[in-house]
């Protein structure tokens, strides 16, 4: 047996893995830490960004996806179980974050065009039929138009 003091009397020391710790940190974030939760984003933002300049493409609007990405990771982290790796987890919130943002994106786009009631456009025309539809593809075509211009130029 070793003299007292030496390394022999020493237990060996345990490593901890980056994954216990990070699981350790969403465990606390999950209860509500806020110093975790500051852990977690920090972690995570540049991930985000990879992903979501990914799948989003380079855009002015980059930031407010980030934003929304990362406030939906935080409303959504009582809920990651840890059955998916986070890494996985946090894709497919950045996934649906772009997803959301095309479909609103398109329900906009289309908006002007279905705003306008079939009474309000049959009413605005005199009531003629043909030039109701001249006037939705006239408007389709300004919109489409207006699509093909840099935001600068708008």
């Amino acid at each position: 047996m070793a003299p007292p003091g030496t390394k022999a009397d020493v237990p060996p020391k345990r490593s901890v893995s980056v994954d216990e710790l990070l699981s350790d940190v969403v465990a606390r974030a999950q209860a509500g830490d806020l110093e975790a939760q500051r852990l977690v984003i920090d972690a995570s933002y540049s991930f985000v960004s990879r992903m979501l300049l990914r799948f989003a493409g380079p855009r002015a609007d980059l930031e407010d996806l980030q934003q929304t990405a990362i406030m939906k990771l935080i409303q959504a982290l009582p809920g990651y179980d840890g059955r998916a790796k986070l890494k996985s987890w946090i894709a497919s919130i950045c996934i649906n974050v772009v997803k959301q943002y095309y479909r609103s994106r398109r329900r906009t786009r289309m908006d002007p065009v279905g705003t306008t009631s079939e009474l309000e456009m049959t009413l605005a025309h005199g009531g003629d039929l043909d030039a109701q539809v001249e006037a939705r593809r006239d408007l389709r075509r300004m919109l489409a138009a207006l699509e093909q211009l840099s935001t600068n130029h708008r």
